[in-house]
């Protein structure tokens, strides 16, 4: 296979014989989401879709490689907690996305996970003491440790390590319905297989579903995305004895991309990510509503690759969700 730039392969696309769809603004890698979802391990345990575009390049091959390091705290209680993440959280995540037709394709994206104790637990206190933010009982553990358990009773709990993980695996398919002038609606589906271990909390064993769609525009200079997905769990409820009682419903994830273009190689982005919970436990921490803000940067080289370089907030009172994200990604795009 022979890589080709970005921009270049999908105007090649748009020009081949049968291709009905016409080019618009919105083709390059650039003017896509920021490739980022929700980063805290008790949400990761079900399907999480990353943002897509409708008017992405329907092209042969498109190879991405992201690499994201979260800062995470969230506790139920302090100092007796029946509900702890402390740690900070590699994830990589490498999707491989083929073509099935001239409007239609399918990704599969692997992770691979390392919970840690982490090196920033100071810096975060200072910036929250500058801030005038509650530390929300960070001072109730110590500096660069690791701890993530999950306690209702048996069975339903988890036991996390700081060791290597593999995390789920998730399939998806993308199918472009309409498209017009600099505009375009797709319809999505994904299925998240709970590879990661349960054990563990970082998967659910069993499957999750979805179905979604997103709208895509794009300008000259300015683009945008919406994507909305209802999903369904098949994770059993916890047993009715235990304490506290934790029970698994349908739930739903959206997304709203703004960009704006600085050049035919460079985008500054800002996206939001939010939705409801599966959880349905009395805890907080597992039951509010993620929602998370990113803010990025998105490239391409002379060669081709594709880069994102962003940052992920969770508002700063967020219970659901990662403290905060950084994300760095590369993507390739090849032909046969």
């Amino acid at each position: 296979m022979k890589g080709k730039c970005i921009l270049a392969a999908g105007l090649v696309g748009f020009l081949l014989p049968g291709n009905i769809h016409p080019a618009s603004a919105g083709e390059s890698f650039i003017t896509s989401p920021l490739p980022l979802r929700n980063m805290y391990p008790p949400m990761m345990r079900f399907l999480d879709p990353v943002p897509d575009s409708a008017l992405r390049d329907y092209s042969n091959w498109d190879i991405g490689l992201h690499q994201h390091l979260s800062s995470i705290y969230q506790g139920d209680q302090w100092p007796a907690n029946q509900l702890l993440a402390d740690m900070e959280l590699s994830v990589t995540d490498l999707t491989v996305r083929k073509a099935i037709t001239q409007d239609m394709d399918l990704s599969v994206q692997l992770s691979l996970l390392r919970p840690f104790n982490g090196v920033m637990d100071q810096l975060v206190k200072d910036v929250h003491k500058i801030l005038g933010v509650p530390g929300s009982g960070r001072q109730f553990r110590p500096n660069n440790s690791f701890g993530y358990y999950f306690r209702p009773g048996s069975p339903g709990g988890w036991q996390g390590k700081n060791r290597w993980e593999v995390g789920n695996t998730t399939i998806s398919l993308r199918k472009q319905v309409i498209a017009g002038d600099g505009w375009a609606i797709a319809g999505l589906t994904s299925i998240k297989l709970s590879t990661a271990s349960s054990a563990r909390g970082l998967g659910n064993g069993r499957p999750d579903v979805g179905l979604g769609a997103v709208v895509s525009a794009a300008s000259d200079h300015w683009f945008m995305h919406v994507e909305a997905w209802g999903i369904h769990t098949f994770t059993k409820d916890v047993a009715a004895g235990a304490f506290p009682a934790v029970k698994y419903h349908p739930y739903v994830r959206g997304s709203a991309t703004l960009g704006w273009k600085y050049s035919d190689q460079l985008a500054l982005i800002v996206q939001g990510q939010g939705g409801t919970s599966p959880y349905s436990s009395g805890i907080r921490q597992l039951d509010k509503l993620p929602l998370i803000y990113s803010f990025g940067l998105q490239g391409e080289t002379d060669s081709g690759t594709g880069w994102t370089l962003a940052f992920t907030e969770n508002g700063l009172t967020q219970l659901t969700t990662q403290d905060f994200t950084f994300s760095l990604a590369l993507h390739w795009q090849f032909s046969s």
